[in-house]
């Protein structure tokens, strides 16, 4: 009788652990685009900081080859076309109130930090 206990508490676990991996691979690629999306955000305001302004070609060089991953998984995401992504980011940043634009002309768009 205790060996069958054992054996079906052995079976929870081991069903427990399923399903949780499951649902982390599910959510896998949310999570690693959520995370590009705050690392990429974060070394723009930082460079923004430090620079005061700054065009979207320097944001590019900022965001080229940035990547990243979660501890439970040997999968990476990495922003493989930095014209698309800062602008993506760029808008976002806008809409968030954390950029403002300051000069606007065509291609050479120049950002700042909102002041609060």
């Amino acid at each position: 009788m205790k060996y069958i206990f054992y054996f079906i508490s052995i079976i929870v676990v081991t069903m427990l652990m399923m399903i949780i991996g499951h649902f982390k691979e599910r959510t896998l690629p949310i999570e690693l685009a959520n995370r590009l999306y705050r690392k990429c955000s974060k070394v723009i305001i930082d460079y923004l900081k430090e620079h005061n302004k700054a065009n979207i070609n320097d944001i590019k060089k900022c965001i080229t080859n940035i990547s990243v991953s979660v501890f439970w998984s040997r999968k990476k995401l990495k922003v493989t076309n930095p014209a698309h992504f800062a602008e993506q980011i760029v808008q976002n940043l806008i809409k968030d109130g954390k950029l403002q634009l300051v000069d606007g002309k065509d291609n050479k768009r120049v950002y700042m930090l909102s002041v609060k």
